[in-house]
C-alpha cells in the first residue's frame, strides 16, 4: 500500500511539473506585441503583402503548435538580431525593443 500511495504522489508531481513547463497558448500575441507589429511589421507582412510568405494578421500565438512556435521564435530572433524591421524601414526605438523582446521570449521559454 505504501508504495502505491508514493507511486501515486510521484506521478501527481510530475504531472504538476509537465503542466506547469508546458508553453502558453493564447489567440492573440500580447498587447504590447500587437502594438509592435502594427508599427513595425504589418505593412510587409499582411494578408495581402504577405512578404517571405509571412502572414501575421492570421498567425495565431498557439505556442504548443510546433510549426507555429518555430515561426514565433524566429520573429524573435529576427527582431533581437536586428534583422526585422529590414534597414531600409523605421527602426523601433531601444527603449521599445527593451520592452517587447521579454514579452515576446517569456512564453517562448
Amino acid at each position: 500500500m505504501r508504495k502505491t500511495r508514493e507511486a501515486g504522489y510521484q506521478a501527481l508531481l510530475l504531472s504538476a511539473e509537465l503542466l506547469t513547463a508546458a508553453p502558453a497558448v493564447f489567440a492573440a500575441p500580447p498587447a504590447p506585441l500587437n502594438a509592435f507589429l502594427d508599427r513595425h511589421c504589418l505593412d510587409c507582412h499582411d494578408d495581402v503583402v504577405k512578404e517571405a510568405g509571412l502572414n501575421l494578421l492570421d498567425l495565431e500565438f498557439d505556442l504548443e503548435d510546433r510549426e507555429t512556435f518555430f515561426t514565433w521564435q524566429r520573429i524573435f530572433e529576427r527582431i533581437r538580431d536586428d534583422e526585422m524591421p529590414p534597414a531600409n524601414k523605421k527602426r523601433p526605438e531601444a527603449t521599445e525593443l527593451s520592452e517587447l523582446l521579454p514579452t515576446l521570449k517569456e512564453p517562448l521559454l
